[in-house]
């Protein structure tokens, strides 16, 4: 489903929901939020770790450009 679907499906579910549920929806929400974010922080902290053989098996220029401007290397 689009993201703009799911908006509106969940705003229109929502919109029966008590204020208790609608609490509990809304945490949930935040929780997702926080654990992708903290997610995303290892996942970055482990491509910037990656080895050099393995960086230059594994990786073409462009992706190696990408590697380098997202761990703060300089771009070649």
């Amino acid at each position: 489903m689009s993201k703009p679907i799911v908006i509106l499906v969940l705003a229109l579910a929502l919109g029966g929901c008590t204020l208790a549920q609608r609490v509990v929806v809304s945490e949930g929400i935040v929780a997702a939020k926080q654990f992708k974010d903290e997610e995303a922080k290892v996942l970055a902290t482990g491509l910037c770790a990656i080895g050099i053989g393995a960086w230059n098996r594994n990786f073409d220029q462009s992706q190696r450009n990408a590697i380098n401007a997202l761990c703060g290397g300089p771009e070649e």
